[in-house]
């Protein structure tokens, strides 16, 4: 497939073509991905999952998070009510 071809398409996370969101952006970040409303349901379910978790270990897993995409960890932080100490806020 020629590159010219990739820009008027969208390849999925598993790299099949998906004409069906075309809202896509082709970057290396996850939450690109997404939709603004699936970016924020991702981050809720992330929270919930860490509901009860010591903030000592939300911080830690918040600084993985920030490694991958920093508005991921932003993101979830600000679903948990916290401050992401991983960038500096």
């Amino acid at each position: 497939m020629h590159s010219e071809a990739l820009t008027d398409s969208v390849r999925s996370p598993r790299g099949k073509m998906n004409p069906q969101k075309p809202h896509v952006r082709l970057t290396a970040t996850g939450t690109d991905w997404f939709q603004a409303e699936e970016q924020q349901r991702l981050f809720r379910n992330a929270a919930a999952a860490m509901a009860g978790v010591p903030e000592e270990i939300v911080q830690r897993q918040l600084v993985h998070f920030h490694k991958a995409d920093p508005r991921y960890a932003d993101g979830v932080a600000k679903a948990l009510g916290l401050k992401n100490r991983a960038a500096g806020k």
